[in-house]
């Protein structure tokens, strides 16, 4: 399965940080989807990296997290 392919201008996608951030918030992968308006399948592909969120995905998971979308950037230097 392809990894995930980043959009010009938008640092790389870490989805360890998604599955980190969601454990912490005490939510399974469901009540995060259910939160952002996604299914659980594709929250599975972003934590899992098969996959990378558009900006305005990532927007609403940092928004939903109370988390800056950075947190979420592979390296969070490169902007």
């Amino acid at each position: 399965m392809p990894r995930a392919k980043n959009q010009p201008g938008i640092p790389a996608w870490k989805g360890d940080s998604l599955r980190i951030r969601r454990q912490f918030a005490g939510w399974t992968m469901r009540d995060l989807a259910d939160r952002v308006g996604v299914s659980k399948t594709t929250l599975f592909r972003w934590e899992h990296n098969h996959h990378a969120p558009t900006s305005e995905e990532v927007k609403s998971l940092a928004t939903v997290l109370d988390v800056p979308p950075l947190t979420f950037a592979r390296d969070p230097r490169i902007v």
